[in-house]
């Protein structure tokens, strides 16, 4: 059980890896509002399209429903203007934005797009940058061999270009299967030859994100000291960046290692936080996670009737998204919780809905 939820845990920092073409110099709200002054001046040509590609990729993680307004702006303009590379940067913004929302299959859908547009004008680093991003959504999905398949592929032909940033990108999304996988010395491997790249390129992003995957193997090992040295690393970097899927990533992890060590009212704060965030930003899938984890605080102080409550929550935007594995995790909770209670009729129903749910998982 432990282990499945620091699985869960590594979307959070995985999730940020920069496959996607991004504007990295424009985060903030600081940057969106000087693009947006930008705005009116815009005639429909690919000044135009850069803007709202721009602004889609800045929005992704603090606003995805503007980002994907900007986003189908900029592809409107790029189809009308027949400008294809216009149109590979709009279709990956929007799945970026897509992706922040959870809706895997729509973020799925305009990688493919971007993908086939890059092989039809034969641009090797950009179809190198959809096939980890691609990967990198099946390992959000648990989806391990086509997460690897695509992402060694990514690999590949980053190394053949001699491409850093994409070397780093790659390797960031490889670490976090073999984590899920339990290689968690290939995984380590991985993750720091992706810090000592991004380092080199002062890329403050990839910089935090490969401390908190790192610090995520150090979980999982219980040296939490180690632990929670690199997320607060990470978690300062992030806040420096205004980057909220980032932020509330962090804050969620250090919560969970804080509950490991049973100090519940520090666990819950740093939870309440990061879901404050993601309620913001609307990322179901973490809030999902989040309010899980708030129900698991509230069962070990024996707070049945709160831990109930938030568990069903979180079951509940589980089954609403489709995660098959949090919904398992949610059930088995639920009925530990019934079994404490001495509901026994409750709780066997949710153990042995839990049970199907874990066997077709294994057997997938």
């Amino acid at each position: 059980m432990k282990k499945m939820i620091f699985i869960l845990a590594i979307s959070f920092v995985i999730f940020n890896s920069s496959f996607v073409i991004v504007y990295a110099q424009l985060q903030g709200q600081a940057k969106i509002d000087s693009l947006l002054k930008e705005l009116p001046k815009m005639k429909e040509d690919t000044n135009a399209v850069n803007l709202y590609s721009a602004l889609s990729s800045v929005y992704s993680s603090i606003n995805p429903d503007e980002g994907i307004k900007s986003g189908e702006k900029g592809l409107k303009i790029s189809e009308k203007i027949n400008w294809l590379k216009g149109q590979v940067n709009c279709n990956n913004s929007l799945a970026g934005n897509y992706r922040n929302k959870s809706n895997y299959p729509k973020a799925l859908e305009y990688l493919n797009k971007a993908m086939t547009i890059n092989e039809e004008i034969g641009n090797k680093v950009g179809i190198a940058s959809n096939l980890g991003s691609i990967g990198i959504i099946y390992r959000i999905q648990f989806n391990n061999p086509k997460a690897l398949e695509y992402l060694k592929k990514s690999f590949s032909i980053y190394e053949e270009l001699g491409n850093k940033e994409g070397i780093a990108a790659a390797a960031i999304g490889l670490g976090g299967v073999y984590v899920m996988q339990s290689d968690y010395l290939r995984a380590l491997e991985y993750f720091n030859q992706a810090l000592k790249i991004e380092k080199e390129l002062n890329n403050k992003v990839g910089i935090a994100n490969n401390l908190g995957s790192i610090a995520i193997v150090y979980s999982i090992q219980s040296d939490y000291p180690n632990a929670l040295e690199y997320y607060n690393k990470a978690l300062n970097i992030q806040e420096e960046l205004g980057n909220k899927v980032g932020i509330a990533g962090n804050l969620s992890n250090i919560g969970r290692i804080f509950q490991n060590l049973s100090e519940f009212k520090k666990a819950l704060d740093y939870y309440f936080k990061a879901l404050k965030i993601n309620e913001e930003i609307g990322n179901k899938s973490n809030i999902a996670v989040n309010v899980g984890n708030i129900g698991s605080i509230y069962y070990s102080q024996n707070d049945y009737s709160n831990a109930l409550d938030y568990l069903q929550k979180a079951l509940k935007i589980n089954e609403e998204i489709g995660n098959i594995t949090g919904i398992a995790i949610n059930l088995e909770s639920i009925g530990l919780l019934y079994g404490k209670i001495n509901n026994y009729p409750k709780a066997l129903d949710y153990l042995h809905k839990a049970l199907k749910i874990n066997e077709e998982i294994n057997n997938n």
